[in-house]
């Protein structure tokens, strides 16, 4: 839980990768900002959906770049597939895994800003909006601050403070649960749904994963 910015889209064309990669490693470079370069061939990917974006296509060639704007944030994650998408951690690290039928699964990536404060979290948007204005035709942006499509700081604060205060009684009321009593697991959720009444929580079974 806290304060995230969620992301998709899609390249104006994918011969943009190396220019956008190298722009956002010049741009680390010059803020001492850390960054990672990726180009893998990812394997499992299903080849029906390899078959939708080249029908001689014989391997899932993902490529971008992650870079952490702030020590305390997330690294925030501009990978891509051949079709120049978008692709989430879950489609690069795990892709035998994830449905690539979801849009959500397959093409959302997400940055936790919480930890790293009001202006951690606005870097962080100008950089993108700058990226998806001059690389992108398509951008999906869900910023929990609400200040990637508004501008407004005060607003940001607010809902900093607000994920500051949730998150400050959800530590205190699980602080007071005794939750070192569980023996086993579903004991150890039963204790946490009865301290959290209001939150969603479940096993996931050996089909789920």
């Amino acid at each position: 839980m806290g304060l995230t910015l969620h992301h998709s889209g899609r390249l104006t064309s994918p011969e943009h990768v190396p220019e956008l990669i190298h722009e956002v490693a010049d741009i680390c470079e010059s803020a001492g900002w850390n960054y990672q370069i990726v180009d893998r061939v990812l394997h499992g990917v299903p080849e029906d959906y390899l078959r939708l974006i080249d029908e001689q296509a014989t391997e899932f060639r993902a490529q971008g770049i992650s870079f952490q704007v702030h020590e305390k944030a997330e690294s925030t994650m501009l990978c891509f597939g051949p079709d120049g998408r978008t692709l989430s951690p879950m489609a690069l690290f795990r892709p035998d895994l994830t449905d690539w039928s979801d849009d959500m699964l397959a093409h959302y990536s997400f940055t936790k800003t919480q930890l790293a404060g009001a202006e951690g979290h606005i870097v962080l948007c100008r950089i993108l909006k700058y990226l998806f204005g001059k690389y992108f035709s398509e951008v999906e942006v869900n910023d929990e601050g609400e200040y990637y499509h508004t501008g407004d700081r005060e607003l940001l604060e607010k809902q900093f403070a607000a994920y500051d205060e949730a998150l400050s009684k959800i530590t205190t009321v699980l602080s007071n649960a005794n939750l070192e009593k569980a023996t086993t697991i579903p004991e150890l959720i039963a204790m946490i749904k009865a301290a959290l009444p209001d939150a969603e929580i479940r096993l996931v079974s050996d089909e789920e994963e």
